[in-house]
């Protein structure tokens, strides 16, 4: 039994797409550890006293439940399906109330794996004119390469993100404008 839980990866390869299956089990410390830390925050802020206070407890417990049941009836698996045209994630994407989301190939300028961290998921993102979208959240770099890898096998006009350009310069590297010479004249 692994205590925080695993990530299950499955591919399956049609004839003109490609399947992702993500299956995630929560171990037992993943589903102890949450409810136990904001029991003890609205317990915390509930015995402070003031009303302000009480009424941040209670927005907390709430807000909790809320985000608890939703990601409970969207269950533990999401999909992502990649054909010539579109990506196409369904099921649990980490959000409170989207369960799908479509994203046309030509729109695509790359994909990447990102470990996420503030209001983001770690995952496989496709990077778009401007901005990023996870389609398939909540797998590990080495199952987002493998996932990456399938995809441009499949599809290669399906550009990751190494090759793509944007203003913003060539993959990882700033363009600069050579403003901050040496002083040296030619």
């Amino acid at each position: 039994m692994e205590l925080f839980g695993k990530t299950d990866l499955n591919t399956t390869e049609h004839a003109d797409s490609v399947e992702f299956t993500v299956v995630q089990t929560n171990g037992p410390v993943a589903i102890i550890i949450g409810p136990v830390i904001t029991a003890l925050v609205v317990w915390l802020f509930w015995r402070q006293g003031s009303h302000a206070t009480k009424i941040m407890a209670v927005l907390a417990a709430v807000s909790c439940a809320i985000a608890i049941i939703a990601n409970w009836r969207q269950g533990n698996s999401v999909s992502l399906k990649v054909t010539g045209d579109e990506f196409v994630t369904q099921g649990n994407m980490g959000k409170l109330f989207e369960t799908e989301q479509r994203i046309a190939t030509k729109d695509a300028l790359g994909m990447s794996y990102r470990a996420g961290g503030e209001d983001e998921l770690s995952g496989v993102y496709v990077k778009l004119r401007w901005g990023q979208r996870c389609v398939l959240p909540r797998v590990s770099e080495e199952q987002s390469r493998v996932t990456i890898d399938a995809i441009t096998a499949k599809f290669p006009e399906i550009a990751t993100d190494e090759s793509t350009f944007s203003i913003f310069g060539q993959g990882d590297q700033l363009i600069t404008l050579g403003l901050s010479g040496s002083g040296k004249k030619d």
